[in-house]
C-alpha cells in the first residue's frame, strides 16, 4: 500500500487580500502524486482570529489533527503564527517565511525559502501532472484560473526572475497556499525519519546511551 501522508497550507493576506486555506494529500514517497482534497478562501477583511479559529476546527479531526501546518510567516502572517500557537491547534506547525534569497535556512522550527523554490517545485508538480484537483471541489474553478495566470507569469520570465510573481495584481492566495504545503511535503517533508544518538549518563561511572528516533525537523 502507497504512503499516504496530509499537510495544510495557509497563507494569510493583508485585510484587503483574500486568505487561503489548503489541504493536500500526498501518496506514495518517491515520485509521489498530489491530490488537492479541501480549498477555502475567506471573504476580505476577515479578521485573523476568525481565520485562527476556523483552521483550528478543521484540525479537531482526521486526516488533518497532528499533520503539518504550513503557515505563510511573511508580513503579517508573524502576528497570526503567535495567535494559532495561543490557540493550540492540534497540528504541527511550520512557519514559512518567504524571501528573494538563494538558499534555504532553518532556524528552530521556522524555515526560511526563497520564493524561486516555491515556484520551482509548482512548476515540477504543474508540468509532470502529479498534482490533481477534483473539478467538483469548492473553488477549484478559482484555483484553476490562478494556476493558469500563474504559468503565464511564470514563463515569460526566467525562473529566477518569476520569484517575483507573487502579489503582482492578480489574486494568488490559493495558488500560494497550495505551494506552501506542496513544497514542505516535497523537499523537507520528504525526509524520512533521522537517526541521532546521544550520550546519556545514569551515574558517573557507568555512561549509557540514548537512542532518539524522529523526524528531521524535530532534531
Amino acid at each position: 500500500m502507497d504512503h499516504i501522508s496530509y499537510a495544510a497550507g495557509l497563507d494569510l493576506g493583508e485585510m484587503r487580500d483574500y486568505s487561503a486555506f489548503t489541504v493536500i494529500q500526498k501518496e506514495g514517497k518517491h515520485n509521489a502524486h498530489y491530490t488537492i482534497r479541501y480549498l477555502h478562501r475567506w471573504p476580505k477583511r476577515t479578521p485573523y482570529p476568525n481565520i485562527v479559529k476556523d483552521v483550528k476546527n478543521l484540525f479537531f479531526r482526521p486526516p488533518l489533527s497532528g499533520s503539518p501546518l504550513c503557515i505563510d510567516a511573511t508580513g503579517v502572517g508573524r502576528a497570526v503564527v503567535d495567535m494559532v500557537r495561543q490557540e493550540g491547534i492540534d497540528g504541527r506547525m511550520i512557519p514559512i517565511t518567504i524571501t528573494g534569497g538563494l538558499k534555504v535556512n532553518r532556524h528552530g522550527g521556522e524555515v526560511s525559502v526563497p520564493k524561486k523554490d516555491l515556484v520551482g517545485v509548482l512548476q515540477v508538480l504543474l508540468g509532470t501532472r502529479r498534482i490533481t484537483i477534483p473539478p467538483k471541489l469548492p473553488f477549484a474553478d478559482i484555483l484553476t484560473e490562478e494556476l493558469q495566470n500563474f504559468q503565464t507569469k511564470v514563463n515569460q520570465k526566467t525562473l529566477h526572475e518569476s520569484s517575483g510573481v507573487w502579489r503582482e495584481g492578480l489574486n494568488d492566495d490559493l495558488t500560494l497556499s497550495v505551494s506552501l504545503c506542496a513544497w514542505w511535503m516535497e523537499r523537507l517533508g520528504a525526509i524520512g525519519p533521522m537517526l541521532r544518538i546521544l550520550p546519556f549518563s545514569a551515574s558517573e561511572k557507568k555512561p549509557l546511551l540514548k537512542i532518539l528516533v524522529t523526524s528531521l525537523d524535530k532534531l
